[in-house]
């Protein structure tokens, strides 16, 4: 039956979505508390070393996806 839809669909026959993240909106302002939260964390790991540099950040985008 999923062939057969899949065929008459041209295509998937379903919709697929991962609704564990669907109320999340990269594009949503945050709110203060939530921009304070995220800036924090930031820091933490800076402290950490969990971070990297700017440049290299930008040489590996370049290498993986040219420009």
């Amino acid at each position: 039956m999923f062939l057969a839809q899949t065929v008459a669909n041209g295509g998937f026959p379903s919709e697929i979505k991962n609704n564990s993240r669907a109320e999340y909106n990269p594009y949503e302002a945050l709110t203060e508390e939530n921009l304070l939260a995220k800036l924090k964390r930031s820091r933490e790991h800076c402290e950490e070393g969990k971070y990297r540099e700017a440049d290299k950040v930008v040489s590996d985008l370049r290498g993986k996806y040219g420009a």
